[in-house]
């Protein structure tokens, strides 16, 4: 993503820069910022709000730390009651919009399995995974999907072991594939926040013998569901389209999927910005990975949320639409 404000500003001796020089951040200097946007006058409050965005940008993990570990919302929100000069008050809204957009968000009588989280990178040369956050970044332009750990399963469901080698001319790796934490149970949910406006996500079969192609699209190939930026959903080699705009979204909103592994049948529900929408997905597999794809180089998606419920948020409405996954959609015996 490209940065629209001043990269070139200029910064008074206690804005410190780090990151420009190793890469990193040290956030104890972060929280400093942070108090001294409290406190100072309007001048230093736009040196350091221009500090912190660029700083948000570049570490996106850095949303849920500022907003769980620091008064910066509430200071925000203070400063937005006051008088502030035009460029100060638009990057104070954005800084206050983003916070809000990214905070974790756990649902009541949830488990979070946010700590287990592990993305396989398909193509680690073009992507990457910042140690013990939620964040993956596309460091190249190419279409990828970054499925996670866990694996969630619906009790006592069988495991399908993988014997194809490769597919779409790509090498199966099956080691990489192996899933590092499986969870049994019935209701998962998953949250994720992207900084694209050409994002897909869904749900992968646990068992598919995915890899890293660009031509791979799940739900246009076999082996799960897609629900993209556009609002289409892909399913059974084809896509739905959206029947009402609001199902379509972009960069900084919340994107949230329900699977119901032991419903009668077994069910998918997405919701876009805490919205429900009218299609839902039937007939999915009983052992499954959340994914997200990345495209453009400076892509970048964090799940905030990872959960196992104890209820089910999404209702069957009456003028909710099936979508029925086919059986053949998760038979790899032909290939993807």
């Amino acid at each position: 993503m490209q940065s629209t404000w001043d990269q070139n500003a200029e910064f008074s001796s206690t804005i410190y820069d780090p990151a420009a020089a190793n890469e990193k951040y040290i956030f104890a200097e972060i929280y400093e910022w942070v108090e001294e946007f409290t406190g100072g006058d309007n001048v230093k409050k736009a040196e350091i709000i221009q500090q912190l965005l660029r700083y948000m940008t570049k570490f996106p993990e850095l949303y849920i730390k500022l907003y769980e570990e620091t008064p910066l919302r509430n200071s925000l929100v203070d400063a937005q009651r006051t008088s502030l000069p035009p460029e100060l008050k638009e990057n104070v809204d954005r800084t206050l919009v983003l916070l809000e957009a990214h905070r974790s968000n756990i649902v009541f009588g949830a488990a979070s399995f946010l700590d287990k989280i592990r993305p396989i990178l398909l193509k680690p040369q073009y992507q990457s995974h910042t140690p013990k956050t939620q964040v993956v970044k596309m460091t190249h332009p190419g279409k990828i999907i970054v499925p996670f750990d866990p694996v969630f399963t619906a009790r006592g469901a069988p495991v399908r072991p993988i014997t194809m080698e490769t597919t779409l001319g790509k090498v199966v790796q099956r080691d990489l594939l192996q899933p590092q934490t499986t969870v049994e149970g019935a209701v998962f949910y998953c949250d994720i926040v992207s900084f694209n406006d050409l994002m897909g996500l869904g749900i992968l079969d646990a068992d598919i013998p995915v890899v890293g192609s660009s031509r791979f699209i799940a739900g246009k190939n076999k082996g799960g569901i897609t629900f993209d930026s556009s609002g289409s959903i892909w399913i059974n080699g084809e896509y739905d389209d959206a029947p009402t705009p609001e199902d379509k979204w972009t960069r900084g909103v919340h994107i949230a999927m329900e699977a119901d592994l032991e419903s009668n049948p077994r069910t998918l529900r997405f919701f876009v910005g805490g919205r429900q929408i009218q299609r839902y997905v039937t007939n999915i597999p009983a052992r499954i990975r959340f994914f997200a794809t990345t495209i453009l180089d400076g892509d970048w998606f964090q799940v905030v949320s990872l959960c196992l419920q104890d209820n089910p948020i999404g209702k069957l409405r009456p003028d909710d639409i099936p979508l029925v996954a086919e059986d053949n959609l998760f038979d790899y015996s032909n290939g993807l």
